[in-house]
């Protein structure tokens, strides 16, 4: 089975049983008989976000662009995209402050200020538009 210089295999090689795959955490692992990629369960550790955002990180300095269904949050994938966006023979101060950036949102995504500030927010929208549809009822 040829693989791609990057160790990648194409996803018809990857949906042969037994074939090593690239799981969401960017950790090879083996496909134990069931056909395609590796499928988590549950929510990813810790360590398996940390790993998953350096992986991320360094795609997107490589300019490879950002993968979905991660398990980082919108802030975070936010940050990485606007590193991938960033001209890359830019002042390298600031791809420094974007990357900066994007390991204070991954901060916030594990302690957790991410979620809250979204949930802060809905329910900002949630009670506005409550209001409206009061104000317009009358």
């Amino acid at each position: 089975m040829r693989r791609r210089p990057d160790g990648f295999l194409t996803p018809h090689q990857q949906a042969l049983p037994g074939a090593p795959v690239r799981s969401y955490a960017g950790v090879r692992d083996t496909d134990k008989g069931r056909r395609g990629r590796a499928m988590r369960s549950g929510w990813p550790s810790r360590e398996q976000l940390e790993r998953t955002f350096e992986w991320m990180l360094t795609d997107a300095l490589a300019g490879r662009g950002i993968r979905s269904c991660t398990g980082l949050d919108d802030d975070t994938e936010n940050a990485l995209w606007a590193i991938c966006d960033a001209d890359p023979d830019g002042p390298a101060g600031d791809r420094a402050e974007l990357v900066a950036a994007a390991r204070r949102a991954f901060a916030g995504q594990l302690d957790g200020s991410n979620a809250a500030r979204w949930r802060e927010n809905l329910a900002r929208k949630i009670a506005e538009r409550s209001a409206r549809a009061a104000g317009g009822a009358d």
